[in-house]
């Protein structure tokens, strides 16, 4: 069986959806917020589990902390058919996080 390997980032993903871009320092109220497993090379692995199916065996290389975070990156993962056995959880250490602003005319910030 062909193996596909990727190695980059896993990431939750803390998606905002705003009216409008804030300016620097001001707060505003988001109108609706999700938490999305995310990452570049998560994001990959998913895409090349989708698009191979049964054809070929996706391994994900990478490291999440030992938080929800991590827990949750490792689950999503695996059942998107990605086999984690590479994804190293470090004890003490934060999963890394993305903060994504998506403003109602579809431009994402920071740009």
């Amino acid at each position: 069986m062909t193996v596909i390997a990727v190695v980059g980032s896993l990431n939750v993903d803390l998606v905002s959806v705003v009216s409008r871009n804030p300016a620097a320092g001001e707060t505003i109220t988001s109108e609706s917020f999700v938490t999305r497993c995310g990452g570049k090379g998560a994001n990959q692995a998913v895409a090349a589990a989708r698009l191979a199916g049964k054809q070929a065996s996706i391994e994900m290389t990478g490291a999440v902390g030992d938080d929800e975070f991590g827990t949750r990156l490792k689950t999503g993962l695996a059942g998107s058919g990605v086999h984690v056995d590479s994804v190293r959880t470090v004890n003490g250490m934060n999963s890394g996080v993305a903060v994504i602003l998506v403003c109602h005319a579809g431009a994402v910030f920071p740009t």
